[in-house]
């Protein structure tokens, strides 16, 4: 399971912001386009417009993963700040055991526990750019994905009425379907179907949760707590710290440099000088 947190974190990624509950439901003609829609959205999630304006802003929550025979429990901590750098850190008893930072179009993969540091590219850096793009708060749905299509909705099983965003409805393998609340605007479920590339290799993703609650946290409506199942893997996401326009330094945006690697790399060249061609160490001779 930890290997799956520290080397999978598109997984997770998309397991904090991708969630949605799969039901028999019913689909008719929206009567408002997606402009207005996402206004009315706007308005419910960030009722004094301080989410909008905000530079910064800090949100903490607990990530608890529950199998047969064990419950894990980690810390995400993510941290936004404009123009565009994006910090998240997974936490286990308070240590940072995986991280991914974006800083201006460059990214990173960080695995505390190795010490390592890998730079993400290709596909992967263009999903973490659209993960950029949703954590922004001036950006909008209509402006990230390319095709949205907006229905009215109702399930079966729940009396409620939902408006039903489609994102990318052209390819089923990769389209994000968002539920909101059709009399409060608010998000209340979101499956995603989805195609990644896992070590060079396509892996199906689907995602389906439930957001269960919302907070006013510095005036602004948090997802407070979601349940989600992503490829068979039930998890609770609990926010328990949201603030807005937090300081925070330009250089928490960089890799960190692990300094016993870096002292591991020295003490390899020296040795590496110090043989000679037949790969025997030299005597060092005065002369």
């Amino acid at each position: 399971m930890k290997k799956h947190i520290i080397h999978g974190f598109f997984a997770a990624l998309c397991a904090l912001l991708f969630c949605g509950c799969a039901s028999l439901e019913t689909l008719e003609e929206s009567d408002l386009t997606i402009a207005e829609l996402e206004e009315k959205m706007e308005k419910a999630m960030d009722p004094s417009g301080a989410f909008r304006r905000a530079t910064s802003y800090v949100q903490r929550e607990m990530l608890k993963i529950e199998g047969v025979f064990f419950d894990d429990i980690y810390q995400i901590d993510l941290k936004y700040k404009k123009p565009d750098f994006l910090r998240l850190t997974t936490l286990e008893n308070n240590q940072p055991i995986s991280g991914v930072i974006y800083n201006a179009g460059s990214a990173w993969q960080v695995d505390y526990n190795e010490k390592k540091v890998k730079e993400i590219t290709g596909a992967d850096l263009i999903r973490l750019n659209m993960l950029h793009k949703l954590t922004t708060p001036t950006e909008k749905y209509s402006q990230i994905f390319k095709e949205i299509k907006v229905f009215r909705c109702k399930f079966a099983d729940d009396d409620g009425e939902y408006y039903k965003i489609v994102c990318n409805p052209a390819n089923k393998k990769n389209t994000v379907s968002v539920y909101v609340d059709a009399n409060d605007f608010l998000p209340r479920r979101i499956d995603a179907d989805l195609t990644v590339i896992f070590e060079n290799k396509p892996v199906e993703f689907e995602s389906s949760c439930v957001i269960e609650s919302y907070e006013l946290m510095d005036g602004v409506m948090i997802p407070q707590k979601a349940v989600s199942v992503s490829n068979g893997i039930e998890s609770t996401t609990t926010v328990f710290d949201y603030k807005l326009n937090v300081n925070i330094p330009d250089s928490e945006f960089l890799p960190p440099v692990f300094t016993e690697n870096k002292l591991r790399n020295r003490m390899d060249r020296f040795y590496n000088d110090s043989k000679d061609k037949r790969g025997f160490r030299r005597r060092n001779r005065r002369d």
